[in-house]
């Protein structure tokens, strides 16, 4: 292999092995993303506090309360009050999970790096696959040129 078919290779093992790390790297700080947001939560109520409503991960419940004074509404009422502080639970859950960055975010930047280093590595794999295209036609060349005559063996008899 010549200096130059050497460092095509080079380079496409540099570009996966950078692909491969800045892929690690971004998952491994989805996962701490992840991790952090299992603390975080969303808060809601109705009617200055006659419900209110705490969500954690995943918009799971993990409280409801519910004001005594709430209970002399209809169930019609109370319905819509409890309907009402989960919707602004669930807007303030999205909201925190949206100022942490989350795992989303990271996910984005690595896609915006996986693109860029995708040109970079489709130029390098073509350049090694006309490389390779022109070792072929050496070689067969050469075993053309190696092969014996037949028209050489008939005349030396």
């Amino acid at each position: 292999m010549s200096a130059r078919e050497d460092l095509v290779m080079y380079d496409a093992d540099e570009y996966l092995n950078r692909i491969n790390e800045q892929a690690r790297e971004s998952l491994e700080r989805v996962g701490e993303s992840l991790r952090g947001l299992e603390d975080v939560t969303g808060d809601g109520e109705a009617e200055d506090g006659l419900v209110k409503v705490r969500l954690g991960p995943g918009g799971r419940v993990r409280e409801v309360s519910i004001d005594p004074r709430a209970m002399r509404r209809s169930s019609e009422e109370l319905a819509e009050l409890v309907k009402e502080a989960l919707n602004r639970a669930h807007d303030d859950l999205a909201a925190r999970i949206a100022e942490s960055g989350g795992p989303v975010e990271e996910l984005r930047k690595l896609n915006q790096a996986l693109t860029a280093e995708h040109g970079s590595l489709a130029g390098a794999l073509q350049n090694m696959q006309q490389q390779m295209r022109n070792q072929l036609e050496r070689a067969v060349a050469e075993l053309e040129r190696l092969r014996p005559n037949p028209e050489w063996r008939r005349l030396r008899r």
